[in-house]
């Protein structure tokens, strides 16, 4: 059962990075979003808030979430008022901050063209061309416990291991992976 909903992650990501002097627009929060989702999945086996991410041409977006934020367009959100979320997912969200927070949005939805989770959601569509098609929470899951087991790894060409097909024939040999917090992971320049 989720602990939460985007709404309050949102939040409560936009309230931190004002905390600590990062900025967030629309198109980066969707991606913090994303991280904090695809990491709680893998480390903790259910999902961090119910809503689902589409396979938009800029990335993965939760429309609600997106259509929330639209009329700031490209820049800032404002501070906002942190919401209340449960104190055990509070060290997550930071860990996401820390990984993530200071990159902008252009390398962060750069970084979510080179996953599986959104490069099986979004093929058979041209980057331009407009996707509705939900990421599976379960891409998400393996593909982050596949990152966490190789942090140090080219992990653009990874396969989530429910498709094992694309792995065999990317030469990959797929495994269970054990522990890790997205503060561990530092992405390739």
């Amino acid at each position: 059962m989720p602990m939460t909903t985007a709404d309050a992650v949102a939040d409560y990501l936009v309230a931190l990075a004002h905390e600590r002097g990062e900025s967030v627009n629309n198109l980066k929060l969707q991606k913090l979003l994303y991280y904090a989702q695809a990491w709680h999945l893998a480390l903790h086996d259910e999902p961090l808030f119910p809503e689902k991410f589409q396979a938009w041409m800029s990335g993965p977006v939760i429309p609600a979430i997106y259509w929330r934020f639209d009329s700031f367009g490209i820049h800032d959100i404002p501070a906002q008022t942190a919401a209340e979320i449960p104190s055990s997912i509070e060290p997550l969200l930071q860990d996401v901050m820390d990984a993530y927070g200071s990159l902008d949005e252009y390398k962060l939805s750069s970084m979510t063209y080179r996953e599986l989770p959104w490069m099986v959601a979004h093929r058979g569509y041209d980057l331009s061309d407009p996707c509705t098609v939900e990421l599976d929470d379960e891409h998400m899951k393996s593909f982050f416990r596949l990152v966490a087991d190789e942090p140090d790894a080219e992990y653009v060409l990874v396969a989530v291991s429910s498709d094992r097909r694309v792995a065999r024939m990317m030469g990959i040999r797929l495994r269970e992976s054990g522990p890790m917090h997205p503060a561990d992971f530092h992405p390739a320049n």
